[in-house]
């Protein structure tokens, strides 16, 4: 069915305008007529010719319009496709010639239709939107080049496809096609590349106009900072504007649809890295100094200013750190319960245990952990040194310090300290403590460790934290460090203070003076020897006949020869030499010896110390090495042989006053010389044990008897036996040996602090031996005032009266200038 419009057109026609006649003034008289100069007045433009649309009673079809249009301005207009729709005008329009194609260019697009123009051919063409071609010019143009000056082409791509909606559907409504590629950008050279169509170009041209705008009104600013780090003023500004720091930001666009009913969703335009999105994004951080750089309108630069100098202000927060030892995030955990801040723990991944105070922990690597804090009052935890620092106002650091005070944290901070020992060396004590606090069995010798010597070591570690008896509580090895400085003979003891104070009062109890021992020894041997000796010796020769006896008086080389008597014989000795041959020698000797040998050592030593006094004679001896080759005997140097009186003993005093004695006596002497590489003869009697015995009591700890008697024949068979004449036979020996040895010890316990029994005890000895008592002789002296220092020379003159015998000495004042000296 045709429906037939009525349009009624009224073309106005701009008319010229008729000139008007100026008029003339009349000009006084005696005056002369001034030439009038009058400025040209602009002639305003011809209006343009215009097109009115009045009230239709019905719609219009598009295929009408764009007679209309063509008829109107003279073009030809070809139709691609047929465009269905119609247009209502409900109120009368006036429109410019020149914006006629724009009109229909517009109701058009209600309908999926678009309006372009032919250079080629100057015809113009409507057609479907999505069967557009890129065309070049400035007419009606499809495709163009728009240039971005500093900004980033791409940047701008996601925000301008949103403004041309979803990619057609071909039917009304659909949109623009191809709008997902509609826009291309090229960083490179800083442009976009437009292929939409005219009246799409035309929106996405104003929308690039006016970002340039923008951003030529933004202008870069420097923010020094002087309270702040920057990144945290970064943070912070940020956070105040309503923004976030995140590197990308989210644009909501909302989408209605041309002619769309049910409009479309509002689409989310991520712009990654965008300079134009919100304050954040442009704000950086100086990295030549602490400052920030922001890049903004003048309004915007304001207000960052603003918020900087409401952040960047002293921090009113006082740091100061506190120990808090093994229980120091507990501790801050109840701090910030009870409103004291918030808690940043630094944690030891290199530290697979717990346990606090460890002292080899070398090359730590710390990882913090904890939630994003909010600001304010802020507790650092280092839980493997068992520190707290803590950021807040006096009051709050008041409150934190009585929680400590309270809880006695302080005890566990380990401290070094050296305790000076005056009765016992440094490595005793050391050995004992360690085998304290490591529940480990000391091996050694030492006077402190009763029965230790050949002990082996046991490890007994007190797993399950008893406590030492006496003291508060076990120690912890790995806590506790001993240290043994001899030279100054102190315990140097790294430790926590509280286990300090017991280590002190442990070394107090060790440490203590101990009581002394002076022991004398008599040591008594006494010798009775009785030694009858009697022989005969006889020697007969007749021819080839010879007959002798040999009981050592005599010596021949030749059986045949005579015997020679001899030289060294003792006692008397007799004989009847014949010049062949000897017919008898006699020798008798008889020895007596009474023998009383007393030795008395004396010594003094601790309680519980081993000490040795040694008395020792040597005597040396040679030996003969025989001649090689006729040549004579060589006699040398053999060695020496030692004998005398060895007393060593260990005195052990009891609660009772009773003394404990290990003791080891030793006794030797010389009975004789030695000859011919012989050493000389000895006796050594030894006595050794132990006993309990009272002080100042004289003990016999040992004694030994002997009696040695030996009767010795030795004689010729049944020559010997005759009696009378059988003696000439025979040599007798009698030996009658008695010898005792008796040992004595008087022990006497030396407990006076102060040494005076020591003292009056040395007295006898100093008197025997005529030795002077060790009291100096005191002369005056003059000592410098502190802080002053004067010569010899610089004394006052003294002034003598020697008019009165024996009067003490007239003196008068002197005036004596002393300068300050200051002290070294």
């Amino acid at each position: 069915m045709t429906l037939t419009k009525v349009l009624s057109l009224t073309v106005l026609m701009g008319l010229p305008l008729a000139g008007v006649a100026n008029g003339q003034m009349a000009i006084p008289e005696g005056r002369e007529e001034q030439p009038i100069v009058r400025q040209a007045r602009e002639r305003p433009a011809a209006p343009e010719e215009s097109v009115s649309f009045g009230i239709f009673a019905e719609p219009m079809e598009l295929s009408t319009l764009i007679d209309f249009v063509g008829d109107s301005l003279g073009i030809n207009i070809v139709v691609k496709g047929s465009p269905e729709g119609e247009v209502v005008f409900n109120a009368p329009i006036e429109v410019p010639k020149s914006r006629l194609i724009d009109l229909l260019d517009a109701m058009l697009d209600q309908y999926g239709f678009t309006v372009t123009y032919e250079p080629a051919t100057q015809f113009y063409v409507v057609q479907p939107t999505s069967e557009v071609k890129p065309v070049f010019g400035d007419q009606l143009a499809t495709t163009k080049i728009i240039a971005t000056p500093n900004i980033k082409p791409s940047l701008l791509v996601p925000a301008l496809q949103s403004t041309l909606g979803g990619p057609s559907t071909g039917t009304a409504g659909g949109g623009n096609a191809g709008t997902n590629n509609a826009i291309q950008a090229v960083d490179e050279l800083g442009v976009l590349i437009i292929n939409a169509t005219s009246r799409d170009i035309r929106r996405i041209e104003g929308m690039v106009e006016a970002l340039i705008t923008i951003d030529k009104d933004q202008q870069y600013i420097r923010f020094e900072l002087d309270h702040l780090a920057a990144p945290i003023a970064l943070n912070r500004v940020v956070g105040l504007a309503g923004g976030s720091t995140s590197t990308g930001t989210s644009l909501n666009i909302q989408q209605g649809g041309r002619n769309n009913q049910g409009g479309n969703q509002g689409s989310v335009v991520s712009l990654a890295g965008g300079s134009l999105t919100n304050l954040g994004e442009r704000i950086t951080i100086d990295p030549q100094g602490n400052a920030l750089i922001f890049k903004g309108t003048q309004n915007e630069i304001d207000r960052v200013r603003q918020l900087l100098e409401v952040i960047d202000v002293p921090n009113t927060l006082e740091p100061k750190n506190y120990f808090a030892g093994s229980s120091a995030t507990q501790i801050a955990d109840i701090a910030k319960r009870r409103g004291l801040g918030e808690v940043i723990q630094i944690e030891d991944e290199t530290n697979q245990f717990s346990g606090f105070g460890n002292f080899n922990q070398q090359n730590n690597q710390f990882n913090t952990s904890s939630d994003e804090g909010q600001g304010g009052p802020v507790m650092v935890v280092d839980p493997t040194r068992g520190n707290i620092i803590y950021y807040g106002t006096p009051e709050q650091q008041a409150q934190l310090s009585a929680l400590l005070d309270e809880l006695k944290t302080e005890d566990e901070r380990i401290v070094i300290r050296e305790y000076q020992l005056n009765h016992t060396d440094a490595l005793t004590i050391t050995d004992l403590l360690t085998g304290i606090i490591t529940g480990e069995t000391q091996t050694g010798s030492s006077a402190l460790l009763d029965g230790a010597a050949g002990r082996t070591s046991t490890r007994f570690v007190n797993q399950f934290g008893f406590p030492v008896d006496g003291e508060s509580g076990a120690f912890d090895p790995d806590k506790i460090t001993v240290i043994a400085d001899e030279f100054s003979n102190q315990v140097v003891i790294k430790a926590p203070i509280k286990q300090q104070e017991d280590l002190e009062r442990l070394i107090g109890r060790l440490d203590m003076q101990r009581a002394q021992v002076y022991i004398e020894a008599l040591i008594v041997s006494v010798t009775d020897n009785e030694d009858f000796t009697l022989a005969f010796e006889s020697q007969i020769t007749a021819g080839q006949y010879s007959y002798g006896t040999n009981f050592g008086l005599s010596s021949r080389d030749n059986f045949l020869d005579p015997k020679s008597v001899s030289t060294s014989l003792g006692g008397l000795t007799q004989a009847v030499i014949m010049s062949d041959y000897v017919p008898i020698i006699v020798n008798a000797t008889q020895t007596n010896s009474d023998v009383r040998i007393l030795s008395q050592p004396q010594l003094l030593v601790n309680d519980n110390e081993e000490s040795s006094i040694v008395s020792i004679e040597e005597q040396p001896y040679t030996e003969v090495s025989q001649g090689t080759g006729g040549g004579q005997n060589v006699v040398g140097f053999a060695g020496t042989v030692e004998a005398g009186t060895t007393l060593t003993v260990t005195p052990s005093i009891s609660k009772a006053g009773f003394i404990r004695l290990e003791y080891y006596v030793e006794l030797s002497n010389f009975i004789g010389t030695g000859s011919d590489g012989i050493p000389p003869p000895t006796t050594r009697r030894t006595v050794e044990g132990s006993a309990t015995v009272p002080s100042n009591a004289t003990i016999v700890i040992g004694g030994i008897t002997v009696d040695d008697v030996r009767d010795t024949v030795l004689k010729v068979p049944l020559l010997g036996d005759i009696p009378l004449v059988g003696e000439l036979f025979k040599r007798t020996n009698n030996v009658n040996n008695s010898s005792k040895l008796y040992v004595f010890l008087t022990p006497r316990i030396m407990a006076d602090p102060n040494f005076n029994d020591l003292k009056l005890f040395s007295k006898g000895p100093q008197s025997e031996m005529e030795i002077d008592d060790d009291l100096p002789d005191l002369e005056p002296a003059v000592i410098d005032a502190p802080g002053t220092m004067m010569f010899q020379s610089e004394l006052p003159e003294l002034k003598t009266d020697d008019s009165v015998s024996g009067a003490p000495p007239a003196m008068e004042p002197e005036f004596v200038e002393v300068s300050e000296v200051s002290g070294s």
